[in-house]
């Protein structure tokens, strides 16, 4: 159990199997060093480290450099662009919150502020909405700490709304038709292959001719969430989608808007097709949904189904498994046949009267 002093706590490290000392530099650095076998020595270890580093001026409490929340989100942003496959989602999350916090100075953005955030978001956007945004605040906190902006992080005592991430919403076939009918002729090939390959959107759109191999009938994904590249086999349909598409002389992507640059987004023409199809509640991360649905419910197992998902574990996939249940009377059926054949061997009592 940790014993809290101001700036660092103590506790028993069970695999060092000796006490330690836990506390945060000014650039916003976390320390764990191992002290030894006795609290009190972990400390007073504690404390020295604190004296020193109040003696050397970076015990964090020296003042900060003044900056309002909107110079630091435009910073922040440089960093995302420079380090983060998720930048996009943090600028659409810092559009939000700069309209709340922009001309706020970062030090007097409270716990109470972020709460009160969090609160009047949560009236129109869904728990995982807040959540990315308020994830994407306490970034920034942490980053502006080591930059000399900020003492403290108070996103960090800000829970989390609880996210319900069992989502399955897969298309009927006549939905399915409806979408593909409705789409513009420049999302109808992305769709046509996102249905049919399970790809993140992120994943698609940053597509070139150089992952996709036509005579194989293959996509090589390079970069995936998951960290590991795959190999994504095209069926009829995706195939025949990528073939139509056209290219263009001087953009390398496999899906590219009229003036020739790289789909950033596809949500506005996805969400139009949706409301000229008559379809609600499906969203462009859904396709992916419709593909694993579809495949499960067709009787492909799902570790097969893990793997062309991309997914690092079984459990990611299990959401699924209900849409296979000719798969689970299969097992019971086995275990029924194997009972069975046992009873069958087994020979019969002989009583002699």
């Amino acid at each position: 159990m940790k014993e809290r002093i101001p700036h660092g706590s103590v506790w028993f490290h069970s695999k060092m199997k000796s006490w330690v000392v836990d506390f945060h530099d000014a650039q916003g650095e976390r320390w764990v060093l191992k002290a030894g076998s006795s609290k009190a020595l972990a400390t007073a270890m504690l404390n020295a480290k604190l004296q020193q580093i109040a003696r050397d001026g970076l015990s964090g409490l020296q003042a900060v450099e003044e900056k309002k929340f909107s110079e630091v989100a435009a910073e922040y942003m440089k960093y995302a662009r420079a380090n983060k496959r998720s930048w996009a989602r943090d600028e659409l999350s810092l559009k939000h919150l700069t309209k709340s916090f922009g001309d706020r100075a970062l030090t007097q953005i409270s716990v109470k502020d972020v709460e009160e955030y969090k609160a009047m978001r949560r009236e129109s956007r869904k728990p995982a909405t807040t959540n990315r945004e308020l994830a994407c605040l306490k970034h920034l906190f942490t980053k502006a700490i080591i930059w000399g902006y900020a003492r403290e992080n108070p996103v960090k005592k800000v829970k989390l709304f609880r996210e319900n991430n069992q989502r399955v919403r897969f298309l009927e076939p006549n939905e399915r038709a409806r979408l593909l009918a409705f789409c513009s002729k420049q999302l109808k090939p992305l769709l046509c292959v996102a249905l049919n390959t399970g790809l993140r959107m992120g994943e698609l759109l940053a597509l070139t001719w150089a992952d996709v191999d036509l005579a194989r009938r293959s996509i090589h994904v390079k970069d995936s969430k998951s960290g590991e590249g795959r190999h994504v086999p095209l069926n009829a349909e995706a195939l025949s989608a990528l073939q139509s598409e056209p290219r263009h002389i001087d953009c390398p992507s496999v899906f590219f808007n009229r003036d020739g640059h790289p789909y950033r987004s596809a949500r506005t023409a996805f969400e139009t097709a949706c409301k000229r199809a008559g379809i609600t509640d499906f969203r462009p991360h859904d396709c992916r949904h419709d593909f694993a649905s579809r495949l499960a419910m067709s009787g492909v197992d799902l570790n097969t189904i893990r793997e062309l998902l991309g997914h690092r574990s079984i459990g990611m996939t299990a959401r699924y498994a209900h849409l296979s249940p000719q798969f689970k009377q299969a097992a019971v059926d086995r275990l029924s046949a194997s009972w069975s054949s046992k009873n069958a061997e087994k020979p019969k009592k002989v009583v002699n009267i």
